[in-house]
């Protein structure tokens, strides 16, 4: 049997290992703030973005943030043609766009309501086009057409001044019959938030009665950041 100690140090945290954690991340602690606004969070992550010492891409490396490479994953394991045409929403720096590329899909376009963070992300090419914009209520519709992707993805967009739950009715809009949608994001979000909380669940099983898209799974991953359990919703448009 393993000791205790033994087991212990199997099993190294982000702090014991010297990573930022989420309680040292001042920048993260002030996105999530129940309350903020749309344009209190493009600003923050605009700042954080072009800051100079300890920077997005520096905080949310992958030993701390999981969330862009499982989606990313995620589409590489249901999706085989690596032609499709994929729309990150939230793409921030683009991480997710990075690992897209990795996976052989070179289709993708970012979206993202914070200019510096994209600014960044069209430094590491990994999109074709960009969109400056938020998604959802209160915002207006995109000019993206019906029916223009193959695929959605999301890594942890979803939190306060974030997306809205009422934004599924665009990614719905956006994406062919057929297409998909991978979400991911932390699970207590969903849970906790204001925003979310007994209005997530409700609002995609409304989406399903309305035979809008269906849901072929959801899967819990530990550790999807700083040590907390990540969500992933995929679901299929109608």
């Amino acid at each position: 049997m393993m000791s205790a100690s033994l087991e212990s140090r199997s099993k190294p945290t982000a702090s014991s290992l010297g990573y930022p954690t989420e309680d040292g991340c001042h920048e993260m602690s002030e996105a999530l703030k129940e309350g903020l606004t749309k344009d209190d969070v493009e600003a923050i992550y605009t700042d954080w973005a072009n800051k100079s010492n300890g920077s997005y891409d520096e905080n949310m490396a992958n030993h701390v943030y999981k969330g862009p490479y499982l989606v990313a994953k995620a589409v590489n394991d249901n999706c085989p043609d690596k032609n499709i045409h994929i729309l990150d929403i939230a793409c921030g720096t683009g991480f997710v766009g990075q690992h897209l590329n990795h996976f052989g899909f070179s289709n993708v376009d970012g979206m993202d309501a914070s200019s510096g963070m994209l600014e960044k992300a069209k430094a590491k090419h990994v999109y074709k086009n960009y969109f400056c914009s938020a998604i959802g209520p209160p915002n207006p519709s995109t000019n993206i057409p019906d029916h223009t992707y193959d695929v959605i993805t999301i890594a942890g967009g979803f939190g306060p001044g974030h997306i809205p739950c009422e934004a599924v009715d665009e990614m719905i809009r956006i994406v062919k019959p057929g297409g998909f949608i991978f979400n991911i994001t932390r699970a207590n979000h969903l849970q906790t938030y204001s925003e979310y909380k007994d209005k997530w669940e409700p609002y995609i099983a409304k989406k399903e009665e309305e035979q809008k898209w269906r849901e072929i799974c959801r899967t819990i991953f530990k550790n999807y950041f700083f040590e907390k359990d990540g969500i992933m919703y995929i679901h299929e448009v109608l």
